[in-house]
């Protein structure tokens, strides 16, 4: 990644505790950084209900420590929009609402829920509590991905995000 960032003063410290909480949920994490190597790995699978889903596992290497950031998405055809599962865990439901634009894809957070150890109960978040994010893909080369995401809160605005490129490989 060409750049990871946090927010500065106030919000920074404001947010930190969610952001090593994010890190234990492999979801979110504190460190920053430019030129940070970056390695995506996505996997598919069919559940036992005959759900097909996409894990998409990111590895940020920053020196001395790498962080992950687990997400596992499906259609959820009942109600006709795609959830995504943040962290190892799943402890985070999140509703995404991709749009197609100038040649991009932009993905935008919507409703957020807490779920616990697969259950089917679903505990929604409320407003103040739920980080938004928005993530832009693009092509940049024939073998090449352009990133940039964000993530705000509607108290605090954006507190966290990067931004840069990844490259198809074969292993």
């Amino acid at each position: 990644m060409t750049r990871i960032w946090r927010a500065e003063g106030m919000r920074r410290w404001i947010t930190a505790p969610f952001l090593w909480i994010g890190s234990w949920m492999q979801t979110l994490f504190p460190e920053t950084g430019e030129e940070i190597p970056f390695r995506m790995v996505n996997h598919i699978s069919v559940s036992a209900d005959g759900t097909t889903r996409m894990t998409f596992e990111r590895t940020f290497s920053f020196p001395g420590v790498h962080r992950r950031f687990q997400a596992t998405m499906r259609f959820c055809e009942r109600e006709g929009l795609i959830l995504d599962a943040l962290g190892a865990a799943g402890f985070l439901l999140v509703e995404l609402e991709p749009s197609i634009r100038e040649g991009a894809i932009t993905i935008c957070s919507g409703r957020q829920w807490l779920t616990f150890f697969g259950l089917p109960l679903r505990i929604r978040l409320p407003g103040f509590l739920v980080a938004h994010a928005t993530i832009h893909e693009w092509q940049e080369s024939e073998d090449s991905l352009g990133i940039r995401v964000a993530i705000s809160n509607p108290l605090l605005g954006p507190f966290f995000g990067y931004e840069g490129a990844f490259h198809s490989c074969s292993d």
